[in-house]
């Protein structure tokens, strides 16, 4: 019975890691846009943008024989712009890293509203900005002519917020278990000083 129960809690977090990766993937194809170039870490440039850009290609090719149409901008344009923005955030970041203390790796990076934002925590002009590059994108591809592409801008809303949640979600867990072990070690001490 507990044999059972590990194996379904190692199954569940295999689960949870994958849809966290595909969303986290997909996502990556809006945060090339929404975010200052050079202030991300390096966890911005891994594999993930490569796997979110594949299943875009998917999405896109499903649509497309699916609907018997294409989007009057083809999906290569709109890659081959995502590959180039996507070379200037590196370039930005080696050049702005050079001589300073290096960024966290997982460092999410600075949204491009912050500056309308200044009062806002990092992490809500970053929802913010992803969310609104995000509907901006499927505005401009629907007025184009390009629906499908517009559909996946769209989509990215979702995706996004989800993403933004578990983060969210996560930290304050941290933070929690932070806390207690605090209050923890805390009582421990007066205990033993009361000894």
């Amino acid at each position: 019975m507990e044999n059972q129960k590990q194996e379904s809690l190692v199954d569940f977090s295999t689960g949870m890691t994958l849809a966290l990766t595909v969303v986290f993937s997909v996502s990556r194809s809006v945060q090339i846009w929404s975010r200052v170039p050079g202030s991300t870490g390096s966890w911005f440039y891994g594999w993930m943008f490569v796997v979110g850009l594949g299943i875009n290609v998917w999405y896109y090719q499903a649509n497309v024989q699916a609907c018997q149409a294409r989007d009057f901008i083809g999906l290569a344009y709109v890659a081959e712009a995502s590959i180039a923005w996507f070379g200037v955030h590196g370039i930005v970041r080696l050049f702005n890293n050079r001589g300073t203390v290096p960024s966290h790796s997982y460092e999410p990076g600075v949204g491009i509203l912050f500056w309308l934002m200044p009062a806002l925590s990092a992490s809500t002009v970053a929802i913010v900005s992803d969310l609104c590059v995000a509907l901006l994108l499927g505005c401009v591809l629907s007025l184009l002519g390009s629906p499908i592409q517009a559909g996946w801008y769209f989509a990215m809303c979702f995706w996004l917020s989800l993403g933004h949640l578990w983060i969210k979600s996560r930290d304050a867990r941290n933070c929690r278990v932070w806390r207690d072990t605090q209050y923890e070690a805390e009582y421990m001490s007066q205990k033993i000083n009361r000894r």
